[in-house]
């Protein structure tokens, strides 16, 4: 059955950036055993029903959803396994054609004794922590029907206004958001990466933080006051400096809007992420600690207050009473894409991912794949490891400055937790065709969660200084 459904104030600033990129996340799920095609496709057809938005295209004319009733048979493919690992890296960089396919796209990729699912889905029906709910609806309802092939009642759509963030604020707090003095900057070009303007191939760049490195990284956070979040950011931060040497910084920062839910909200899956601005400078050998000082200082006295509320605030009310083009014209004048960006998917749940077919291997999320001189770090951690990921459309070489970027972040963070942490940020390296010399593999072949490869980038030659008992963390492309 069609529905009418209702294109909310998120869902249109997704479409406004389809500008820079197509606005899409991706997930892959690595199995350790097999997946029933005839089952998952029921389970698919389940979901799309709880969340109708999948079965529709976004009118280019109409700017707005129409209904195109679009079934598992339009949304999941199925394929062997032949290629191995550049297989799955093939597929995870599928793309979605918003105003003529299905927002949703699932391949199953088999392999000869287990196998691995690629989902994308489209930002313009959820943000990050939508699509993992999606990912946990999924996994719930392919357990349900594997449990039991008869009948069962789909979920009903839920809530994916973001209006449902303010009706818990009354109307003086609604006023006092509004007059925050929130400011939008464009970032200067100083800070863009030095990358070629030639488009090249996609490909998703990919380096790990090991468990044993990330309860360290957690550990060391606490100690100072500071969230994995503000580490990141940090390393983020420094990575960036060393290879620009621009040393004022600023990049917005998501922030997930559910937090301001009531309890008694069932909201759906959807976009619901403002973002707080991360900003400072950088001094000549400024310690790793020093800046996540700053770093932590700033998110903290940001999440002290609602401000971040305004930008959504503003958007849901000019949407409601403006038409397209004015709206448009506005969102270009007011609100800035960012071309050097950072977002924290979060955890991966590994107790809610679960399809009822035996252990989850290996799992991690991606973002858009960004057009030179567009950059962006995602992160996203699953059973006790933690994924950065690049995904840009890059020749030879831009594909090594994103290698050299997020080589450079895993210096930070190792060398925030070493003996030697005093030491000043790495040497800024702008040529292009620098950094790591590790040995390269595609962002689908992952080893397992007790691999112990060595790395062998330059830098680590000659250090004797790092913990000798801790393992050395696997960095792969």
């Amino acid at each position: 059955m069609k529905h009418k459904i209702r294109t909310e104030a998120f869902d249109l600033m997704q479409y406004f950036y389809t500008s820079a990129h197509n606005p899409l996340i991706r997930a892959i799920i690595r199995f350790s055993g097999r997946l029933d095609p005839d089952v998952l496709r029921r389970a698919v057809e389940l979901s799309v029903s709880a969340v109708p938005v999948f079965r529709c295209v976004f009118s280019s004319e109409t700017h707005g959803w129409e209904d195109k009733g679009f079934g598992a048979d339009r949304i999941v493919s199925v394929s062997e396994n032949t290629e191995g690992a550049a297989a799955e890296e093939r597929l995870l960089l599928d793309t979605i054609r918003l105003d003529s396919e299905p927002q949703l796209k699932i391949h199953l990729v088999r392999g000869p004794e287990s196998d691995t699912l690629c989902v994308i889905i489209s930002h313009l029906v959820a943000d990050g922590a939508g699509f993992k709910e999606y990912l946990y609806l999924l996994a719930s309802l392919y357990r349900r029907c594997l449990e039991n092939p008869g009948f069962i009642v789909p979920p009903e759509p839920l809530d994916r206004d973001v209006g449902q963030v303010f009706r818990g604020m009354g109307a003086a707090e609604r006023i006092r958001v509004l007059r925050s003095p929130v400011k939008i900057e464009k970032q200067e070009p100083e800070m863009f990466l030095p990358m070629e303007k030639e488009e090249g191939e996609p490909v998703t760049v990919l380096r790990r933080v090991e468990s044993e490195l990330l309860t360290e990284l957690k550990r060391y956070a606490k100690k100072r006051g500071a969230t994995f979040n503000d580490l990141m950011l940090t390393a983020y931060g420094r990575a960036h400096h060393a290879i620009t040497g621009c040393a004022e910084f600023s990049i917005p920062c998501p922030v997930d809007l559910r937090k301001y839910l009531s309890e008694s909200e069932k909201c759906g899956i959807c976009n619901l992420t403002s973002n707080y601005i991360c900003r400072f400078s950088m001094k000549k050998n400024e310690p790793f600690e020093e800046t996540l000082g700053k770093t932590a200082a700033q998110m903290s006295s940001q999440k002290e207050n609602r401000n971040c509320l305004k930008g959504p605030l503003v958007l849901d009310f000019l949407f409601a009473v403006l038409p397209y083009s004015a709206a448009k014209k506005l969102f270009d004048k007011k609100f800035s894409i960012p071309v050097v960006s950072f977002t924290n998917l979060g955890v991966l749940d590994w107790r809610r991912l679960d399809f009822g077919n035996g252990k989850i291997n290996d799992a991690y999320l991606a973002t858009a794949v960004k057009h030179p001189p567009s950059f962006q770090v995602s992160v996203s951690t699953f059973g006790g490891r933690c994924a950065l990921c690049s995904s840009l459309y890059a020749t030879e070489k831009n594909r090594r400055v994103a290698e050299r970027f997020l080589d450079g972040m895993i210096q930070e963070l190792e060398s925030a937790v070493s003996p030697s942490s005093h030491k000043a940020p790495a040497k800024s390296q702008n040529n292009a065709g620098g950094g790591s010399s590790a040995q390269r593999q595609p962002a689908g072949q992952q080893e397992g969660p007790d691999s112990k490869g060595e790395r062998a980038d330059a830098r680590d030659k000659g250090k004797s200084k790092s913990k000798p008992k801790r393992k050395k963390t696997v960095h792969q492309k």
